[in-house]
């Protein structure tokens, strides 16, 4: 049974014609008639005639209204979201539900590579039908994909997710249908390319169309890959549609996080990779800044020198003190340097442990500012040896 739409106050028989009308959308054309077809039936809803670059909500109901509604609920999900992830004080930490310090790209094609997978200590892996696999091979890889959800037995830490072809590409349909076909859908899926808010908004209603016949506890993580100039200019828009589109579904459909692809970002730019990365440094920081502006997940770039173990940590150390969450690998040797990288240290959570029980102590009185370790330490400070014992706690350490 379809959920109600109810922050923009849709019907559930509405909700079931959307779902219905986007199963079936295999293209950009089917898309706007399926919003044409839509407006006829809901034409109450209607300000303006549809036009070819009109989008979802603007088919159904007034604009103004619409927008205004969703930012409304936008700004509730946001503040919910912060709130879950809080402390006892009510302190505002952005720390998704699931850690993922490491997320390990596994080629889909390989079923011994998968079952492997599967049993790994580690946050996520990314089961993969996109770069990791040979063109010749990825009709094998949905297949193997489709059927490794329904017969291997992953571990309950691991966070499995799936990164389907571009949405441009005219793969995204079939592997989409291919993974929510199965029994065992993913806790999440991976979206690499994507470069305009429209290949979101086409995605998110696809998905709530595949999606809508599971349990409501059913949940559908978004990990989205940037890995263009276009993609990099186009991010806040690009996260602002879905955040606005999966409030708007009301339909479990949750943004977790955003990947900087750096390989193909550097191809794209005629860049060449150097050691100390300066020549994407830009662009992380971007990244960074816009995935934390919408309360989501950074993933940072892959360090692709297996044997150089000081390298590997010396990039992870560079992210993490940046901000990213966690860093995406190729290989399970990477996986405890790159876990423990990304982990609060003893150091510091002994430091983050001793300064909130002083600050609480002390700010009783009214301070606003306390000496610790012969350090002032304020507010900012303070909110940061929070998340510190927010990232223990997540992560179970």
């Amino acid at each position: 049974m379809a959920k109600k739409c109810s922050g923009v106050g849709f019907s559930s028989t509405c909700s079931k014609l959307f779902a219905k009308s986007f199963i079936h959308s295999k293209s950009s054309s089917e898309y706007v008639s399926s919003c044409k077809s839509l407006s006829n039936q809901f034409h109450y809803y209607q300000t303006r005639p549809i036009t070819s670059n009109v989008k979802l909500h603007h088919c159904v109901m007034s604009q103004n209204m619409s927008r205004n509604r969703i930012k409304s609920s936008r700004t509730s999900r946001c503040f919910s979201r912060l709130m879950s992830s809080s402390d006892s004080t009510g302190s505002e930490v952005s720390l998704l539900p699931k850690a993922r310090r490491a997320f390990m790209y596994v080629p889909g094609d390989s079923e011994k590579m998968v079952l492997k997978a599967s049993q790994l200590l580690i946050d996520s892996i990314c089961l993969d039908m996109e770069d990791g696999v040979a063109d010749s091979s990825k009709d094998k890889a949905r297949d193997n994909i489709a059927h490794s959800l329904d017969k291997i037995k992953f571990k309950e830490s691991i966070d499995v997710c799936v990164r389907i072809n571009p949405v441009s590409s005219t793969r995204a349909v079939k592997d989409l249908e291919a993974v929510f076909g199965s029994q065992n859908a993913p806790e999440s899926i991976c979206v690499p390319k994507v470069e305009d808010p429209a290949e979101v908004d086409w995605l998110l209603n696809k998905i709530y169309g595949l999606a809508m016949e599971r349990p409501p506890s059913y949940t559908v993580h978004i990990v989205l890959i940037c890995e263009t100039p276009r993609a990099i200019i186009n991010l806040q828009s690009i996260c602002n549609e879905m955040n606005e589109l999966s409030t708007m579904l009301n339909c479990n459909l949750v943004p977790d996080a955003i990947v900087f692809g750096s390989d193909d970002y550097l191809a794209s730019v005629g860049a060449t990779r150097t050691e100390d990365a300066t020549e994407v440094l830009y662009v992380r920081q971007k990244l960074l800044m816009v995935a934390k502006m919408f309360s989501l997940q950074a993933i940072d770039m892959v360090y692709n020198d297996l044997a150089n173990e000081q390298g590997l940590i010396k990039s992870c150390t560079e992210g993490k003190l940046m901000g990213f969450n966690g860093k995406q690998i190729i290989n399970p040797k990477q996986i405890e340097t790159v876990q423990t990288c990304f982990s609060p240290t003893e150091r510091e959570i002994k430091w983050a442990t001793g300064l909130v029980a002083e600050w609480e102590k002390m700010s009783s009185d009214g301070v606003g500012a306390i000496l610790y370790e012969g350090k002032m330490i304020d507010m900012p400070l303070v909110k940061q040896a929070r998340n510190i014992l927010r990232v223990k706690q997540n992560m179970n350490l």
